[in-house]
């Protein structure tokens, strides 16, 4: 039997009067969960319910369905059913037995092509149970997921958990599949006038399977015969735009797509006029695109066509990619496209896209759901390629400007989302190379945000071809194509190309004055190796014509130059301008190291006394810690440390801090802290500690005041000396569970097993708990979360440094960095190489340089960046092996690694 999930809005009293959309929102996505209404021995399903309820309560996605509170005149069954229909959404919940009501829903809701998510609790199953699972992957249907807690609260919320992140993914991937379902009725009939003969395509012959073939994954298939395949030199010349970039002329071929196109229904002035707006386009030549594109327009007899809306869409699109942009042209045609009576959709290449993604979708069920040890035979990339392939075809004869472009796009994101069903590298990288030729510069971006990917590899080997292709794009979207790209692979550019990088990005400086913060921060990743007059001329010019979004930009860049480098006359002249402009400068947020090592270099405040006493306690000490390069008081850390807690302090309330710093509180402490520090530290710690078990924030609020508080007492421990009096009985009294209802995941990366870290930390820190348990735990690292792989190792290798983990517990020390050294997260391995290199020191290098010598080979820059910045400070206790992974180092294939690793 099926159950409810919230109560309706429509059955309060209250709610009466109010209209239906304010009732049931239509931005929400209509949720129907079936499960169990008998309880199953000791298992409560009604508690279950209750549990599940109270959370999809809270969430703004969901708009769930109440069966229990229901009344209806209609047999509840078909009541049901009913609802399953209407539902966007269908989840099945199953424990040990698969009742008639609830399979009967399943098989409801996959008969009328409902999503659907299984999520089965426990690991005993029935025969019915069985038998629907295998049904769901024969069909390639649905989306299911195995449940792992124990307690119907835990379940209740991996329940929950599970179906925001499966129903958020589906309906990424199936939005606009739905939208064009939904749609189908209203654009029947205005599809046929202009609908597309079968044999058009077939005209292809056996080019469509060329892309395919090119990425290896032709497969032989019967395919329906051609006797005339007299577009396949079409097609060839498009498969070699679409992945090289390579133009060509559609002008020859025209004559050839009016025959094909004859029983098209479209007047042949019209395509003639969009077939040569395309070639313009392929050429480069957005004017003239833009001018045919608006007489194909101007002969279209029938203004409420798809046809014309999708004229429209190409207007829109060529207003933008003009030189200068023509706005309100683009404005004014994405009005006319909004007040179409039919929908600016392209029927004949949706019909392949949704293909497509159907094709992909069958295939992620299917590995998301791959039994261990089982093997998987597999060939709809091939299909899904053929699609795409055919799509841009489609584009071509229709003479569709926006499609043939968007097509590139799409094979590119099925490229990246197969590489990570197929986990093949390669694919990875020819969908970010499609990137780059397609200008999509954010989207590019966005393959980078977590870190270095495995295709990072091939990038490096192919650095110079991509900045090629970043030059074959549409002309003004290459500009921050170009910056993106050169902050991700500029290390490995040859020098031959350098030298064009260099000129590009510092000649006509009127190219970026769209994407300024992009361009800013190229020129910030290739700083150290550009010409130091160069750089300094461009550096006065950006402070003097103001040629930045936020001074921050324009201060990492020059608290970062080789200042040695730079000519002295024009360090003096930036050195004016900064002393000149202080005040000014840092209103727009110039970086204060900026002036610091400007000033230190040349001997002499750029900043001057008055102002610096104006700065916050803060800014001040880095201020002054930057022009003097000593030892300056670290009280303003702590001071901001307290101040940060106390803001937090309050119930459902959390403000970012503008500064992490127990990062730098916890270094002093590492360098060997004073006696005055250590007391003065001590005092802030003891007003922080007594309060965190009543603490009203959230736990990310917290998670700085732990660090900083385990460090402290890893410090006495390894001095031999006691706690505070009363720290003990306030650190036991800490709930290591407190916060395990509290999830600001999305927000701030910060989940609960962070803050069970912490406190478990904090524990063993104190003596409070065996820390053969803490390394247990570490055994399971790779299923944490990175912010709690992270927090987990900067614990151990405290640990390890005072002496808090014995030394008969080495081997698992060992092993538990050995196997942090090979997760996928590159900021877990920076935090590996930092215990590796604790553990050298005390237990001796032999047994781990292995291990260190991979990760000085490792695939993310900043691990192996990590390892020269340790062996240069000395931290592995070899001098030998330290010099001999320097010199390893400085011919590293990253250019900037090679820099540092021959300079101080």
């Amino acid at each position: 039997m099926t159950e409810i999930i919230k109560k309706s809005a429509a059955s309060s009293p209250m709610n009466n009067d109010l209209p239906n959309d304010l009732i049931c929102p239509h931005d929400r996505i209509d949720l129907f969960v079936s499960s169990s209404m008998r309880d199953e021995e000791d298992f409560s399903w009604s508690l279950y319910r209750r549990e599940l309820g109270k959370l999809l309560g809270q969430s703004p996605l969901f708009n769930p369905f109440e069966i229990e509170g229901h009344a209806s005149i209609e047999r509840p069954r078909n009541y049901y059913l009913g609802r399953v229909e209407r539902s966007g959404i269908v989840v099945a919940v199953v424990r040990q037995e698969l009742r008639q009501g609830t399979e009967e829903e399943i098989r409801h809701a996959i008969n009328h092509g409902k999503p659907l998510v299984l999520i089965l609790i426990g690991d005993k199953r029935d025969s019915a149970t069985d038998k629907l699972i295998s049904y769901i992957q024969d069909t390639g249907y649905c989306t299911y997921y195995e449940a792992r807690a124990t307690t119907v609260q835990g379940l209740a919320r991996e329940t929950f958990e599970q179906i925001n992140n499966i129903v958020v993914d589906l309906v990424n991937k199936r939005v606009s599949q739905w939208q064009n379902e939904r749609l189908t009725d209203v654009a029947e009939r205005d599809s046929a006038r202009y609908s597309l003969p079968k044999t058009s395509l077939l005209a292809f012959g056996d080019a469509t399977a060329l892309l395919a073939k090119n990425f290896g994954y032709e497969v032989n298939r019967k395919r329906q015969e051609c006797p005339n395949p007299y577009l396949a030199a079409l097609g060839s010349s498009i498969v070699a735009w679409l992945l090289k970039g390579e133009r060509f002329s559609i002008e020859p071929f025209i004559p050839t797509i009016h025959i094909a196109m004859k029983d098209a229904g479209i007047a042949s002035d019209v395509l003639d006029s969009r077939l040569k707006a395309l070639d313009c386009f392929i050429d480069n030549d957005y004017d003239r695109a833009l001018t045919l594109e608006r007489q194909a327009c101007e002969l279209l007899p029938d203004q409420d066509s798809w046809l014309y809306g999708n004229c429209l869409i190409d207007i829109r699109n060529l207003s933008g990619w003009l030189t200068n942009g023509d706005w309100k042209a683009g404005f004014d045609a994405q009005k006319q496209i909004e007040e179409l009576k039919a929908p600016a959709l392209f029927p004949p290449a949706e019909h392949f896209s949704n293909s497509a993604l159907s094709q992909t979708l069958i295939t992620e069920r299917k590995y998301r759901t791959q039994k261990q040890g089982s093997l998987i035979f597999d060939s709809t990339l091939s299909t899904v390629l053929n699609d795409y392939a055919s799509y841009a075809f489609v584009a071509v004869l229709y003479g569709s400007i926006a499609s043939f472009n968007y097509s590139r796009v799409l094979i590119a994101h099925a490229l990246l989302d197969y590489s990570e069903t197929y986990l093949n590298d390669d694919l990875a990288y020819e969908g970010v190379k499609l990137l780059v030729l397609a200008g999509e510069a954010s989207e590019f971006a966005a393959q980078f945000n977590n870190g270095a990917k495995g295709f990072s590899n091939s990038l490096k080997a192919s650095a110079d071809d991509l900045w090629v292709l970043s030059g074959k794009g549409i002309a003004s979207r290459i500009p921050v194509m170009r910056c993106a790209l050169v902050r991700q692979v500029v290390p490995y550019l040859s020098d031959g190309v350098f030298a064009d990088v260099e000129e590009y990005l510092s000649s006509d400086l009127s190219l970026f004055s769209k994407c300024r913060t992009e361009w800013l921060r190229a020129i910030n990743a290739i700083k150290l190796r550009m010409n130091g007059a160069v750089l300094a001329d461009l550096i006065f010019e950006m402070l003097s014509s103001r040629l930045y979004a936020l001074g921050s930009d324009v201060g990492r860049i020059i608290a970062g130059s080789n200042l040695d480098a730079l000519p002295k006359s024009s360090l003096e002249g930036i050195a004016g301008y900064l002393k000149e402009h202080a005040s000014d400068l840092i209103k727009d947020h110039m970086q204060l190291s900026a002036f610091s090592v400007v000033g230190r270099y040349l001997g002499e405040d750029l900043v001057g006394q008055t102002l610096t006493d104006s700065l916050g306690e803060i800014e001040r000490n880095e201020y002054l810690r930057g022009l003097s390069q000593g030892e300056v008081s670290a009280e303003s850390y702590v001071n901001e440390l307290v101040r940060q807690f106390d803001k937090n302090d309050v119930s459902g309330y959390y403000a970012c801090p503008a500064y992490s710093v127990a990062a730098a509180i916890c270094d002093v402490m590492d360098k060997g802290a004073t006696a005055e520090f250590a007391e003065y530290i001590r005092g802030a710690l003891d007003g922080i500690v007594g309060r965190i078990s009543d603490y009203k924030g959230f736990a990310v609020a917290l998670d700085e005041s732990m660090a900083v508080l385990c460090r402290y007492v890893c410090m006495l421990r390894l001095d031999g000396k006691e706690l505070p009096d009363n720290w003990l009985e306030q650190i036991r009294t800490i709930d290591g569970e407190r916060y395990t209802i509290v999830n600001l995941g999305s927000l701030n990366n910060y989940d609960t097993r962070t803050w069970k870290v912490r406190v478990s930390s904090l524990r063993v820190a104190a003596g409070l708990e065996n820390g053969i348990d803490y390394l247990a735990d570490g055994f399971a690292l790779g299923s944490f979360s990175q912010r709690a792989a992270e927090a987990y190792l900067e614990s151990l290798e405290w640990f390890i440094s005072s002496l808090a983990i014995p030394d008969e517990h080495a081997p698992l020390v060992k092993k538990i960095c050995e196997n942090a050294a090979e997760i996928y997260d590159s900021g877990v391995r920076r935090k590996a190489v930092n215990c590796l290199a604790a553990y050298s020191k005390r237990w001796g290098l032999e047994n781990v340089a292995n291990a260190l010598l991979t990760l000085t080979r490792d695939q993310d820059d900043s691990v192996v960046y990590r390892m020269l910045v340790l062996c240069k400070a000395g931290s592995f206790g070899d001098r030998g092996f330290e010099s001999q992974t320097i010199k390893l180092l400085s011919n590293d294939a990253n250019w900037f690694i090679r820099w540092h690793a021959a300079n101080d």
